[in-house]
């Protein structure tokens, strides 16, 4: 009964290894087999890897490379001065001639006038000068105009509500082109204009309101 065993079992695993061989060569291309078939043969990887043999040079130029760093110093900086700033220049040259003195005949005699009149006349033009420059333009930012109203009141309530949401607003009243006098709503202002356009996305979205960016100065 073991020998009839051992028989079948012999014939089963010799059956399993020719299925294995012989199947993938029928079902699968010859190349495909050809690779399955090597894959199965080879022999396996070792299981002691390549080692490197390659020995580190230690020291070999430790010595040279400290007598060159000894040979290098420091460079000696005592003796240097320090480097003394440097004043800009002034914008208007003062002259550098003294003002010729003024003779005025007065009853026979001559009379100088003193060097001191003279500067002072001249330094009282130099200030007319610099006073009449134009002067610098108000500080701009920018605003979302959210409506135009010919009544004020509706204005007004329209800022009431924008405020009650958490915004910023305001009015400002300007004159129509007809003659009329329209009152604006803005929300704002803001110096970024990155602000005031993400002021005006938010207000689409929460009031459904589609507002204008703009600039808006103080002056105006």
């Amino acid at each position: 009964m073991e020998q009839q065993l051992k028989h079948r079992l012999i014939g089963a695993t010799v059956l399993v290894f020719l299925g294995v061989v012989f199947i993938p060569m029928i079902l699968l291309p010859p190349k495909k087999a050809d690779e399955t078939f090597i894959d199965m043969i080879a022999p396996p990887e070792p299981s002691d890897p390549f080692r490197s043999r390659i020995v580190p040079l230690d020291g070999l130029f430790e010595d040279d490379l400290e007598d060159e760093f000894q040979d290098i110093g420091m460079p000696d900086r005592t003796g240097v001065e320090p480097e003394t700033p440097i004043i800009p220049l002034p914008q208007t040259w003062p002259s550098m001639t003294r003002p010729d003195a003024k003779v005025i005949e007065r009853q026979g005699t001559d009379v100088e006038t003193p060097p001191g009149t003279a500067t002072s006349e001249k330094s009282d033009s130099s200030s007319k000068v610099v006073t009449s420059t134009d002067p610098k333009p108000a500080s701009s930012a920018w605003v979302v105009q959210v409506g135009s109203f010919s009544d004020q009141k509706n204005a007004l309530r329209m800022r009431d509500r924008l405020r009650a949401k958490g915004y910023r607003a305001f009015v400002k009243s300007v004159k129509g082109n007809l003659t009329k006098a329209v009152t604006r709503v803005f929300v704002g202002p803001t110096l970024r204009r990155e602000d005031a356009l993400r002021a005006s996305k938010k207000l689409r979205g929460d009031l459904d309101i589609k507002g204008i960016v703009m600039r808006y100065s103080r002056g105006r």
